[in-house]
């Protein structure tokens, strides 16, 4: 398998997970003109999209009506304003722990934490490689283990020490900080999260979403990498990563 990353960030989220010539999308943060300019556009069998902020959610109603069938939660929909608007047939609504099948994946939705109508993050089976990759965003906790988990797609939004000397110095004021604990993943939950999962079969990590102002992308990948042994990446815009289980 292979992940383009179309765009990370707090601007816009959008990821194309490749196996074959199969392409899902993750999120769908882009306009679907901009999403179109980067991939194979007629090879993609779906898109999931995690909760109903624009960051994620921007083009899924334009996808949608260019024949691709998005997957989001019943509260991300009703939010979104997609229950009515959507095209007859491209909208699916899913549930967490409710399996379900996108073109050669099987996807198992999964509870996420974030100050959203109903989050989900995902897990996924190539079932033409037998790979499994879990992708969560805009959660400030994992609830599950996921065991056999062979790629992490995962937030690691900020440093907690960068977040906490700028409230110090009086450049955050205390509604942000308050959303930034209960909203998103830090470093150091990730760590905790991870520290959580039995990691035996995972091959790399890949860190999404991390602020443009509060996080140490060098600091996260080397504490990252250090803590689990598994190499471990920053998602940048643009970038190419393979997913490929050695020995194979």
């Amino acid at each position: 398998m292979r992940l383009e990353v179309l765009s990370t960030g707090s601007k816009a989220n959008c990821y194309a997970l490749m196996a074959g010539e199969e392409i899902l999308l993750l999120d769908a943060g882009l306009r679907a003109s901009e999403i179109m300019r980067g991939i194979e556009f007629q090879n993609v069998c779906g898109a999931l999209v995690t909760h109903e902020h624009q960051d994620h959610i921007r083009g899924a109603a334009e996808l949608m009506r260019y024949g691709v069938t998005a997957f989001m939660s019943e509260g991300t929909a009703e939010r979104a304003g997609l229950m009515e608007a959507a095209p007859p047939g491209r909208l699916h609504l899913v549930s967490a722990r409710q399996p379900f099948d996108v073109g050669g994946f099987q996807v198992m939705p999964f509870q996420t934490e974030h100050d959203a109508a109903q989050p989900l993050g995902f897990l996924i089976r190539c079932r033409f490689t037998g790979e499994t990759l879990l992708y969560a965003t805009d959660t400030y906790y994992l609830r599950n283990t996921f065991p056999g988990v062979h790629y992490w797609i995962v937030e690691c939004n900020h440093c907690r020490a960068i977040m906490d000397a700028q409230y110090e110095k009086g450049l955050m004021d205390s509604a942000m900080r308050r959303r930034l604990i209960t909203a998103h993943m830090s470093l150091e939950r990730l760590l905790e999260a991870l520290k959580a999962n039995d990691l035996s079969k995972t091959r790399k990590i890949v860190l999404i979403h991390l602020s443009d102002e509060r996080a140490d992308e060098a600091e996260m990948v080397e504490r990252v990498g250090a803590f689990t042994g598994i190499p471990a990446v920053a998602a940048r815009d643009g970038m190419e990563i393979d997913l490929e289980l050695t020995p194979f």
